[in-house]
């Protein structure tokens, strides 16, 4: 039975970290739509963010503690960018390949975030409250911020890239029987 204290903590601390998690996981998707993963990846994203939701409810209700969670939600962002990093690195698409590259790099960059939070929370530097100012805490905004600025533009780049490419395409080639143009000659 939940008591009338347990119900504003299940919204605000567990709802809203599996939101974040579904989001990184959506934003995998989207990755997928550029260069397709491999079997298994949708099982891996839902294992990570059940995985991650029993633990954030075990940290809350049971044994409240904030490094904890602090570590297994840096730990499932690490996972889930580990994955669109490694998802566009093998992208197949030779036009898109630089930007998708570079996007991997972004990832790389909040991956890297991601790891030095989780490394700063096994050196006990998380304090007891949130928005208390630290250094694991400064580490982890930055890397949110490298994922909110930097992840969209570079799929903008990707698509913007994949459009010219299909319309340079389109441009060079006869549509009816697929052979070069007279543009392509």
């Amino acid at each position: 039975r939940l008591s009338a204290n347990h119900i504003p903590q299940l919204f605000s601390i567990v709802v809203a970290n599996v939101l974040l998690l579904l989001t990184l996981a959506l934003i995998h998707r989207c990755v997928a739509a550029f260069a397709p993963a491999g079997a298994g990846v949708r099982a891996f994203e839902g294992a990570l963010i059940a995985a991650a939701t029993l633990g954030l409810i075990y940290f809350t209700y049971p044994h409240g503690s904030l490094a904890a969670r602090s570590f297994i939600l840096s730990l499932a962002a690490l996972g889930i960018a580990m994955l669109s990093g490694r998802t566009l690195l093998a992208c197949p698409n030779a036009a898109v390949r630089t930007p998708c590259r570079a996007t991997a790099g972004l990832y790389a960059a909040f991956a890297l975030t991601s790891a030095a939070r989780c490394i700063g929370v096994l050196l006990h530097d998380t304090p007891h409250e949130f928005f208390t100012a630290s250094l694991s805490n400064l580490i982890g905004v930055l890397g949110f911020q490298i994922l909110i600025v930097g992840v969209p533009l570079g799929y903008f780049w990707i698509s913007s890239t994949s459009l010219w490419a299909s319309q340079n395409q389109l441009a060079l080639t006869d549509p009816l029987t697929g052979l070069p143009n007279r543009r392509a000659l």
